[in-house]
């Protein structure tokens, strides 16, 4: 029977007490890409870039080597603010500063929903990043404004992060529930029920996977919520119910497709990614369904592009529908065009090439375990990776969850 994460035990951890930590708002973005001098490894090669491998929290002001993380779940390389850590069982959102070292930027040494004194994150200026707690982040990502964006898994909430103050506000949610369309997103009737992803798409609409209420959800320009895949599952009068989800929808409308994301009381995290492609179409992760689902809003359309449904693995070197998935959390465009699939329990990266129409594996041999640093990406051994994202010059980095790493794949010369 396969093992799945213990949801009850990341809950209830504390972080440890460490060393004081600082915004670090002035410090310059950094490339974050691989130290000044030689690089020793050939093309397709694989190596330990951040963490000890220890679970814990061993304080901040460390180099990335020296650095202990607690279930990593996704690295950011933002385009002008920095790169950044989302430390999940930390509850904190870390930044490599100006010398190759990680600072905390956001969350304190417990979890937490906020500051103290409370509601002070609802109003503008905001409150101090270090002084809010945060219960399990997911992800990060830089918007077109500037601002940094902290997706609060397990409180339901979005918010942002301003590099030049280094304080943090509520963007959305007060949740959890299922509640809000048609309202701005400041509206505290605006609720989501366990996001893990977003993404933001040119004109500056975000969409949010909306976990446990089976849907995507989109905030446009004007502030305005709406639901743009599926419908929201949840009962707005039951706040224990938690719908299951199921498989519907292909050639048909997006708004009337049904998704598959762990779901329950205490389901396992995260749910599934969302990425966008130059021509604005939106790709899903649908985790429990092992798929890789398109919206094409134009022409109101939603397709499976990836995965037959069979949870397992095989198909590489073939078409993208024969493939099979185990559990495909993020997903991310590569600066080569193809999009990168993280299969949670195939601990693989995967990744679809749709003009050659062909699927393949780029890092992990499918065992769990750590091994393989200085060698080919796909003879190592992952552990459990959650979470992907490239720096600025293309090379692929992988959130190795429970190997408590960022693991490094250089992608060319």
């Amino acid at each position: 029977m396969k093992f799945r994460l213990p949801v009850v035990a990341a809950i209830l951890f504390y972080g440890v007490a460490g060393s004081g930590c600082s915004n670090d708002s002035t410090a310059p973005p950094v490339s974050g890409g691989p130290p000044p001098g030689p690089d020793t490894l050939a093309v397709g090669d694989i190596t330990t870039w951040a963490g000890t491998g220890n679970a814990g929290f061993d304080g901040d002001g460390h180099d990335r080597l020296h650095t202990e993380f607690y279930w990593p779940m996704d690295i950011e390389f933002t385009p002008t603010i920095g790169v950044y850590v989302s430390d999940w069982n930390n509850h904190r959102i870390r930044k490599l500063d100006s010398s190759d070292r990680f600072h905390t930027v956001i969350g304190i040494q417990i979890p937490g929903d906020g500051p103290y004194p409370p509601e002070t994150d609802l109003v503008a200026p905001g409150a101090p990043g270090t002084d809010c707690g945060l219960n399990h982040p997911t992800q990060v990502l830089e918007r077109k404004s500037g601002k940094l964006l902290v997706v609060c898994w397990h409180n339901h909430k979005l918010r942002e992060w301003d590099p030049a103050t280094g304080n943090i506000m509520v963007l959305a949610g007060r949740g959890p529930g299922c509640t809000g369309d048609g309202l701005l997103a400041s509206d505290p009737n605006v609720l989501f029920s366990q996001p893990p992803h977003a993404v933001e798409a040119p004109d500056g609409s975000l969409y949010i996977n909306d976990q446990r209420n089976q849907c995507i959800r989109k905030i446009d320009p004007s502030g305005v919520v709406s639901t743009v895949v599926s419908t929201p599952q949840c009962d707005p009068n039951d706040s224990n119910y938690f719908p299951p989800g199921s498989f519907s929808g292909d050639g048909g409308p997006p708004t009337e497709a049904m998704l598959s994301q762990p779901t329950g009381p205490n389901p396992n995290p995260p749910g599934g990614g969302v990425a966008l492609d130059d021509q604005g179409r939106l790709y899903i992760a649908d985790s429990l369904n092992h798929r890789i689902r398109r919206v094409d809003f134009t022409a109101n359309v939603i397709t499976t592009v990836a995965g037959n449904g069979v949870e397992g693995y095989g198909g590489d070197g073939g078409d993208p529908l024969q493939a099979s998935f185990d559990t495909p959390l993020d997903i991310a465009f590569g600066p080569d065009g193809r999009l990168y699939i993280a299969d949670l329990y195939n601990n693989r990266i995967r990744a679809v090439d749709f003009v050659n129409n062909v699927i393949t594996t780029v890092a992990g041999n499918g065992k769990r375990g750590y091994s393989g640093d200085g060698g080919p990406a796909t003879a190592a051994q992952l552990n459990w990776p959650y979470g992907l994202g490239f720096d600025a010059g293309g090379d692929l980095y992988i959130a190795d969850t429970y190997n408590q790493r960022i693991r490094r794949v250089k992608m060319h010369n």
